[in-house]
């Protein structure tokens, strides 16, 4: 049995209207299809973390983004993969939104409506724990 390890990327991208880029995952996506997601990805040998995310970002959505500070550390072990991961906040600098087959829609949401609504609790989280940190971003 072969056991994985990789380190992830993730971004939570807010536009300048101050909302942010929530996606949904194909039922194609190897990892919790059919479920909600943010921008991000593994990173490639060799990569440093802003190449990296800013060609996720590229790959995903065809979208350029500003990588702003850390704003939550996490893990994921699932089966034989185990990834330590990374989330960022970023600001969507332009770029028409167009979705690899990992994702089949996206919607620009407010910080409050994803925190109090029905969103899975690691997205809420991400967003709770960015709310000190990205208050001095942007």
């Amino acid at each position: 049995m072969n056991k994985e390890f990789g380190i992830a990327l993730k971004a939570l991208i807010k536009n300048k209207e101050g909302k942010y880029l929530i996606l949904h995952k194909s039922d194609k996506d190897d990892i919790n299809p059919n479920q909600i997601d943010i921008p991000g990805g593994r990173m490639e040998f060799g990569e440093d973390f802003i190449t990296a995310l800013r060609r996720e970002a590229k790959e995903e959505l065809n979208i350029e983004i500003e990588i702003g500070n850390c704003s939550r550390v996490w893990s994921l072990i699932k089966d034989n993969l185990h990834l330590i991961g990374i989330t960022f906040n970023a600001q969507y600098i332009g770029g028409e939104i167009k979705l690899s087959f990992e994702h089949d829609s996206y919607s620009w949401v407010n910080k409050e409506e994803i925190i109090n609504g029905d969103y899975p609790l690691w997205i809420k989280e991400e967003f709770k724990t960015s709310s000190i940190a990205d208050t001095f971003l942007f």
